[in-house]
């Protein structure tokens, strides 16, 4: 494209607002430029013009995109109902996690857990293949090891996991989430749990 910039006496109206990008063909002057130009000037406007649609349209689906309802099933098996109960499959203990966090939309602080501990043995129980009630009780005692990193590395997993599953912004309804120290919970809205 030739130069169509301020040398050509070419004002394109592009503002940039703080919530939207306005052209404005009424803004552009076409005087002293070739026919080409004057060509080349209304497809980049065009250009402009579809960019913004689009941009508009995408944000109009972020602001639509709500989570989808979830069933967890009576052997704690977890279905998205709007995807005609797509199992989500997660190693024993994220979803043991998830599902205690689930149970506690108040949240929970990683210190308050091994208060919780009997609740998560039982999830971690139902959901491991290990039948050994020793090894089951073990594995979640070493997790809630204080100064041991075991918890956030299962959150990352948990995550991880979740991700094969669902997009953001709404990936992060699902997630366990919260400041060190402080509590941490699972966004959801719990309308879009169901328990079985």
């Amino acid at each position: 494209m030739n130069e169509i910039g301020f040398e050509a006496g070419i004002v394109l109206g592009v503002l940039i607002g703080e919530d939207s990008l306005c052209v404005c063909e009424s803004e552009i002057s076409y005087a002293g430029l070739s026919r080409i130009e004057v060509i080349e000037a209304r497809l980049l406007l065009a250009l402009v013009q579809r960019l913004k649609a689009r941009l508009e349209r995408l944000g109009t689906e972020r602001v639509r995109m709500k989570p989808e309802r979830i069933l967890i099933t009576g052997d704690l098996r977890i279905l998205v109902r709007s995807r005609n109960n797509m199992e989500i499959h997660l190693q024993p203990l994220p979803k043991a996690l998830f599902l205690l966090y689930l149970r506690h939309p108040e949240g929970l602080a990683f210190k308050e857990l091994p208060s919780h501990m009997d609740e998560l043995i039982r999830l971690y129980g139902k959901i491991s293949p290990r039948t050994d009630r020793e090894a089951v009780e073990g594995t979640v005692r070493k997790m809630l090891e204080p100064g041991k990193n075991t918890l956030s590395v299962n959150c990352s997993r948990l995550a991880a996991s979740l991700q094969r599953y669902f997009e953001d912004p709404v990936l992060q309804d699902y997630l366990i989430k919260g400041e060190q120290g402080e509590s941490r919970q699972i966004a959801l809205d719990r309308s879009y749990v169901e328990w079985e």
